[in-house]
């Protein structure tokens, strides 16, 4: 171009489809007291067609747990980082269709690496869905922009079992891709084989986090008492319940202080820990081990790449880095099909029609 300007400023951005919302109906805020009961029940609100609620567990489980975001993030950057070359079917390609493909990818690639990604997190929640952004670029539309929405504004219709667009304050489900067609990037990918809206690793992460934040909950509890020591206080037969009140009230307050007046009615002891604490943490140490690990294979297909093993640690390691790598090209393909389907179609028909 003679000015040098770049295709952003010289592409016109065409309106989007579905709005931002404000950061307080973004997101659902998750305490940390979650139970398996409560998790029961997310699930089976996303087994009859609205995510929403599981959705908002799955990003708080990200959130909280290292190992979880660490296996997570390495499958979708594996994908996202892949070389990515856009190649025109064919020998019959005319010279102005590799022109215009030439600046398609230019437009597109600085973007490309955050779309692949976003698409790649489907395998986690089920589905994935971006919006493109239009523009007009010289003669020619081309995607000037992608938006990708969380996947918490979209749920299935518990009819006709499509994706469609649902947030907190709209009565009913809009099928987007029918009523804006070529305007979104939809991934669904086969993760377990069942139907649409039980797709994805969540269900299965999630309870592996529920018990690894279970139990790392009560370690820091256990490390919170480990040099600490016991305080028994003894009262007599007699005493009242005010008494023994009283004398609850000065033991608990010897934590922060260490400061106690007893009456001479009361005895007072402190023991410490002694050996059986090592064992206790040791358990739970191999707890939340054995749930990362869980989370490893569900989410790369074994653990070697992200944990030391034990015995024939660098051969097993290879066979587990093989397996993985068969995971991310999978993906790929998925990612690579969607792309084909959903951007690069309807921007062929659009710029030069159906043959």
């Amino acid at each position: 171009m003679a000015d040098g300007s770049s295709t952003t400023t010289r592409a016109r951005t065409s309106a989007r489809t579905v709005p931002d919302l404000s950061i307080w109906q973004s997101y659902g805020r998750v305490g940390g007291g979650l139970t398996p009961s409560q998790l029961s029940q997310a699930i089976a609100s996303a087994d009859g067609g609205t995510p929403r609620q599981l959705i908002d567990i799955s990003n708080a489980a990200r959130q909280k747990d290292c190992h979880l975001q660490s296996v997570l993030g390495k499958r979708e950057k594996a994908v996202a980082s892949a070389e990515f070359e856009l190649a025109l079917p064919g020998s019959k390609t005319r010279g102005r269709q590799l022109t215009f493909a030439a600046s398609v990818h230019e437009a597109i690639q600085p973007k490309l690496s955050a779309l692949i990604e976003h698409l790649a997190g489907a395998v986690y929640f089920g589905f994935a869905v971006s919006e493109i952004v239009w523009g007009r670029q010289g003669t020619k539309i081309v995607p000037v922009d992608f938006i990708h929405h969380s996947p918490r504004r979209f749920e299935f219709d518990q009819t006709t079992r499509k994706l469609v667009w649902r947030d907190d304050s709209m009565s009913a489900g809009v099928d987007f891709r029918a009523k804006w067609p070529g305007r979104f990037i939809v991934s669904q990918p086969r993760v377990n084989g069942d139907v649409p809206h039980r797709e994805g690793l969540n269900r299965p992460l999630l309870w592996a986090w529920l018990f690894r934040n279970w139990t790392t909950a009560d370690w820091a509890k256990l490390a919170e008492l480990a040099w600490k020591p016991w305080r028994v206080g003894k009262y007599q037969k007699a005493a009242s319940q005010e008494d023994i009140d009283d004398l609850t009230s000065i033991i608990d307050a010897m934590s922060s202080s260490g400061i106690a007046v007893l009456p001479e009615t009361t005895e007072l002891k402190f023991e410490w820990p002694t050996g059986g604490g090592a064992s206790k943490q040791g358990s739970h140490a191999e707890f939340i081990a054995a749930m990362a690990a869980e989370m490893s294979k569900a989410v790369l297909g074994g653990t070697l790449t992200t944990e030391a093993g034990d015995k024939g640690a660098r051969a097993l390691g290879t066979v587990h880095e093989t397996a993985e790598a068969s995971l991310v090209l999978a993906d790929a393909r998925h990612v690579a099909a969607v792309l084909s389907s959903d951007l690069f179609a309807p921007m062929t028909r659009i710029n030069f029609g159906d043959k």
